[in-house]
This record gives structure tokens, sequence and C-alpha cells, in this order.
């Protein structure tokens, strides 16, 4: 029976592109918008979510209101994202 592949998957971030700079500046503009005086290295650990990270710094209150921030601030800055350089040999 000849099988046909219908459906690939991907885990892009780390793998074929490098989010990096994108993720560590949505925590520096969030951070220093609420005016926390923490920095994006002082907060990550690598295994926190962002909900759990700005959780940390602020009210159950406040807390949309920095989602929504570090959330604009990904949306308007994707060209902080680039693949990396093997990411079509690797496809």
């Amino acid at each position: 029976m000849k099988k046909t592949i219908t459906t690939a998957l991907f885990d892009l971030d780390g793998v074929l592109i490098d989010s990096a700079k994108l993720i560590e500046g949505s925590f520096e503009y969030t951070l220093a918008l609420f005016n926390t005086g923490k920095k994006a290295k002082d907060v990550l650990d690598g295994g926190s979510t962002i909900r759990e990270v700005y959780g940390k710094l602020t009210s159950k209150e406040e807390l949309p209101k920095f989602l929504e921030a570090h959330a604009a601030f990904q949306k308007d800055n994707l060209h902080l994202v680039t693949p990396f350089q093997d990411a079509i040999a690797t496809l």
C-alpha cells in the first residue's frame, strides 16, 4: 500500500528560525514601558511562560496590559526574526 504524506510539522523556533532578538526585544520593551526596573536577562529563566514572568512583576489586574504590550511589540517587529543559515537545506 502506497502512503502519501499529506502534512509536515516543523519546529520553527530555534530550529529553522532565530527569534532570540524578537523575544528579548519584546521583554525589554514591555519591562521598560511599565518602569519595572528589570531587564530581560533578569526575568527570563527559560522555563516560565510569558504570563508567569509578568505575573511576578504586576497584579492580576495589570497583567493584561503587559501581555498586550508584549504582543504589540512582537507584531510590529517581526523583522527581528531571521532564518538560520541552513534552514532551506534542512527543509
